[in-house]
């Protein structure tokens, strides 16, 4: 199964009819962005840079933001006290109250550029739980592989890849380190001071 991929065109085109640049705010690395605790939702433009978005209990990371991006597309689930931003390069982004995001949606009928983001965030969601859901120890390592190796360069070569597994799932340290001595040894994988350069027999177990 391979992911589509992201629908960059429609969301620059909510950046350009939606964005006011007095709003953006740019931040170092490392830098923490938490979500506003409001009852009014507010929605989220990555203009430039990547980050990770963490859970707020473990510092686990859920996932990567790299821009251009928009986020907090709902108004359903709060998620302001379960989840922070964390910049990995320097990051652009601004702020808008999701009321006021889908007015000017609904005023400028930008109904399909927004369908397309949905439709793509609704895809990798499919994606990332048929990848994971009762999958075993040697399957799940395997997969983030896969994922470390497809990444910008921005995260694959700032980013070992026992971190960037440790960060992601709650396999202990010893099985992870066990399966990448398994896949080097077999030629499955190649690593240059801790980071992946090569995934050739990966697809062979997934």
């Amino acid at each position: 199964m391979k992911l589509s991929e992201k629908p960059i065109k429609s969301v620059l085109q909510l950046h350009e009819a939606l964005s006011c640049p007095k709003r953006i705010v740019s931040i170092r690395p490392g830098n923490v962005v938490s979500f506003n605790s409001l009852a009014i939702p507010d929605c989220y433009f990555i203009h430039s840079g990547s980050a990770n978005l963490r859970r707020a209990e473990d510092r686990k990371i859920i996932c990567n933001i790299i821009s251009p991006a928009i986020i907090c597309l709902n108004d359903i689930i709060d998620l302001t006290s379960e989840v922070y931003i964390e910049a990995i390069t320097p990051l652009d982004f601004e702020v808008l109250p999701y009321s006021e995001f889908i007015g000017n949606i609904e005023r400028l009928n930008l109904w399909h550029p927004l369908n397309n983001i949905l439709m793509y965030s609704l895809a990798k969601l499919f994606y990332l739980t048929h990848h994971l859901v009762v999958k075993n120890t040697k399957q799940v390592i395997c997969w983030h592989l896969l994922t470390l190796f497809n990444e910008p360069d921005t995260i694959k070569n700032s980013t070992t890849v026992y971190d960037y597994i440790q960060q992601r799932t709650h396999i202990s340290r010893s099985d992870i380190i066990k399966y990448l001595s398994e896949f080097r040894r077999k030629s499955m994988i190649k690593m240059d001071d801790d980071y992946l350069t090569s995934v050739a027999g990966l697809k062979k177990i997934n």
